[in-house]
C-alpha cells in the first residue's frame, strides 16, 4: 500500500485543467493507497473558492496555510511562501511515501521531500520561461511587472532546475514538453497524456446537453486572458457576426452580454460549458503544453479548432482541419466546419 501526499496551491479547486488532470491521475492508484491533496482553502482569486472540485470520498484533504497571498505577483507569493512550504512538508508530510507536485509552489516541495517525488509538468512556467505576448505600451508594462517580480522568478528558476534534476520521475503531459525538458534540462520525462475518462465525461455531458437549444448554442473559449487568445475570439465574433460566442472566464459571476458574445462565469466541470458548443477553440498564442479542453471536446464528438502551438496539436490528434497556422486559417477552419457540421 501506498501512502501519497500530492501537492499543489490549488489542488482542489477546479480553476484550470491542470488540477483536474492531477486528480483525475490520482483516482487511478490502488483502491488500498492512501491518498492526501495538500493544498491552500479558502482561496479567493479566480472566485477558486465556488470551485471546489468533486473529490473521492476516500481522498484525504491537508489545508496548507500560506503565509501570504499574492494574486497578481506570482513569483514573488513562491518566494514569501517558500519557507512556510518546506516547514510544512518536512514537518507535516514526513509519514508519506510519495509527493506527488505541480504548478508553481511544486519546487521546494520537491526538493524538501525526502522520499520518492513525482514532478508534473503542466505549463509553460515549468520551462523557466517568462515570454511577453503583449504589444505597444502593454509589452512594456509586462517588462515592468516583469522586473517587480524578478526576486521571486530567479529563486523559481534555481529550485525548479533542481526539483527537476532531482526528482524521482519528471512526468511530461505531451510529446512537446517532453523534448522542451530534454533539450532545455536535459532530463528525460516520461510521456503521459492526461487521463480522461470518456465514459463518465459522455454521460455527465448527457444529463445537461439538452438544457441549451440548438439555436443558442456557439463558439466556446475557456479562458478570457490574452494568453489564451480571446482578442482572436473577440476578432473571429466580428468576423461571423451572425453565430454566438461563449467565453468562459474566471472574473466573471453572471452571464454578461456584449455583442454576439456572452461571458459567462467558469465552471468546475467541462460539461457545463461544452453544452453551450456547436465548436470549441484554443486559439492560445503561448507554449501551451497540452490542451486538455480539446481531447475532452473531441471524446465528445464536438470539434475543436486550436492553434499551431506548444502541444495543442497533440491534443487533437495533429488532424489537419483542426490546426491553424495563422488568424486567416483558423478564420477558414472555423467557418468550414460550421458550414459542414451545421
Amino acid at each position: 500500500m501506498s501512502n501519497i501526499i500530492a501537492f499543489s496551491k490549488n489542488l482542489v479547486y477546479g480553476v484550470g485543467g491542470a488540477e483536474r488532470s492531477l486528480v483525475e491521475e490520482l483516482k487511478k492508484v490502488g483502491p488500498t493507497d492512501n491518498v492526501t491533496l495538500a493544498s491552500v482553502q479558502g482561496v479567493k482569486s479566480f472566485n477558486a473558492h465556488k470551485l471546489k472540485l468533486e473529490l473521492p470520498a476516500n481522498f484525504n484533504i491537508a489545508a496548507f496555510q500560506p503565509r501570504i497571498l499574492i494574486n497578481r505577483f506570482f513569483f514573488n507569493e513562491y518566494l514569501l511562501n517558500r519557507d512556510t512550504i518546506r516547514a510544512f512538508i518536512t514537518s507535516e508530510c514526513s509519514d508519506f511515501d510519495e509527493l506527488w507536485a505541480q504548478n508553481l509552489w511544486a519546487p521546494v516541495a520537491i526538493n524538501s521531500f525526502s522520499k520518492r517525488t513525482v514532478y508534473f509538468a503542466r505549463d509553460e512556467n515549468f520551462l523557466n520561461v517568462r515570454p511577453n505576448y503583449f504589444s505597444g505600451i502593454k509589452r512594456y508594462a509586462k517588462k515592468f511587472y516583469d522586473c517587480l517580480d524578478s526576486p521571486g522568478f530567479i529563486t523559481y528558476c534555481k529550485d525548479n532546475r533542481l526539483a527537476i534534476e532531482s526528482a524521482d520521475e519528471v512526468i511530461a503531459n505531451s510529446k512537446f514538453m517532453a523534448k522542451e525538458i530534454k533539450d532545455r534540462f536535459g532530463r528525460v520525462a516520461k510521456v503521459q497524456y492526461p487521463f480522461i475518462d470518456p465514459d463518465r465525461l459522455k454521460k455527465a455531458f448527457a444529463d445537461v446537453v439538452d438544457n441549451i437549444p440548438p439555436e443558442q448554442k456557439g463558439i466556446v473559449l475557456l479562458g478570457d486572458s490574452k494568453i489564451k487568445g480571446v482578442d482572436i475570439v473577440k476578432k473571429l465574433a466580428d468576423d461571423l457576426p451572425l453565430e454566438k460566442f461563449y467565453i468562459f472566464s474566471r472574473a466573471v459571476e453572471e452571464p454578461l452580454r456584449a455583442k454576439n458574445i456572452c461571458y459567462m462565469p467558469w465552471v468546475r466541470s467541462p460539461e457545463h460549458a461544452f453544452k453551450y458548443a456547436k465548436l470549441v477553440v484554443m486559439p492560445s498564442i503561448c507554449q501551451e503544453a497540452y490542451g486538455r479542453v480539446a481531447a475532452e471536446s473531441l471524446a465528445l464528438g464536438i470539434p475543436c479548432v486550436v492553434n499551431n502551438i506548444g502541444g495543442l496539436p497533440e491534443a487533437v490528434n495533429y488532424e489537419e482541419p483542426l490546426v491553424a497556422r495563422s488568424y486567416q486559417d483558423f478564420k477558414v477552419k472555423v467557418r468550414k466546419i460550421l458550414k459542414d457540421v451545421y
